[in-house]
């Protein structure tokens, strides 16, 4: 009976090793977005080989033999908005693959797409909810104060942001930055143009002038909507008795005499000013050459 039970067991070692029986010592791994490493253990009975899992989890080493290996799992870190999987299998010679799953988190970093003001400003808010924590790194200047808070803990935060009054005649808009570990988020900002500015041009001259070679007087219709307007640039042989006027009025051009074969051409550069801005208007002047 001792020879019975001496070859049966002999019998049995032999088939465990000729299946190349290959074990890990965890069936899965889980991390944070910041990466790894990790390790688990590969026992086995012979050669045995580990294919790429994934250009974003690295593995070491990646093949060995009979016995124990530690193996090191280090993913890079995950800037994505979604979690992420991948399994690493271990591969021998002979017999069946052995399989370690390993997935990672993400860095929660979300903020509000935009806000927008009306022309008189006011008070607006954007939420930043994050893993990390937070701080305002950029702000288009028309925001004051700063945004309340300008940085925070991780969790969920809600963000005040002032505007001033917009008194230009074009709307506004920028952007605030927002800097989150290796993340940074935008919010995008918008005010409306002040409303009284918001449409069309306010000042007109017209019309162009075509003129002969002959001297010439000439007048044109100056429309200024709540504005001081000023010619500030046209040439020697072109005089504006007013160079300056406010509101709308007709204003005389004296057109001197081109006593040259060729045509000329100019333009009279006006400015136009109000409370709050600014505007330029150009008239062509074209006078044909003496014939």
């Amino acid at each position: 009976m001792k020879k019975v039970f001496i070859a049966v067991s002999f019998l049995f070692c032999v088939s465990y090793f000729a299946n190349g029986q290959t074990k890990v010592s965890s069936s899965s791994l889980s991390f944070t977005y910041n990466g790894g490493p990790q390790q688990f253990t590969v026992t086995a009975t012979g050669n045995w080989s580990i294919p790429n899992p994934g250009n974003w989890c690295s593995i070491s080493p990646k093949n060995g033999g009979s016995g124990q290996t530690v193996i090191t799992v280090t993913p890079s870190q995950n800037l994505t908005s979604s979690a992420r999987t991948c399994r690493v299998i271990v591969q021998p010679k002979n017999g069946s693959a052995a399989y370690c799953d390993v997935s990672q988190g993400f860095l929660l970093f979300d903020i509000s797409n935009s806000i927008s003001y009306t022309e008189g400003g006011g008070e607006q808010f954007f939420t930043v909810t994050a893993d990390l924590p937070w701080t305002v790194s950029s702000k288009p200047d028309w925001l004051t104060p700063p945004p309340q808070p300008s940085s925070g803990p991780a969790g969920t935060t809600v963000v005040k942001v002032s505007a001033s009054g917009n008194n230009n005649q074009n709307a506004r808009s920028g952007e605030i930055k927002i800097s989150c570990g290796p993340k940074t988020g935008t919010v995008s900002v918008n005010q409306a143009a002040k409303s009284q500015y918001a449409s069309s041009p306010k000042m007109t001259v017209s019309p162009n002038l075509s003129v002969g070679s002959a001297a010439t007087v000439a007048y044109l219709n100056a429309l200024c909507y709540q504005c001081n307007w000023t010619a500030t640039e046209y040439p020697s042989w072109i005089t504006l008795p007013e160079q300056y006027g406010t509101q709308s009025r007709v204003v005389k051009v004296n057109i001197a005499a081109n006593s040259s074969s060729s045509s000329r051409s100019a333009t009279i550069k006006f400015v136009a000013t109000g409370s709050h801005y600014e505007q330029k208007v150009f008239l062509s002047v074209k006078q044909e050459g003496k014939k």
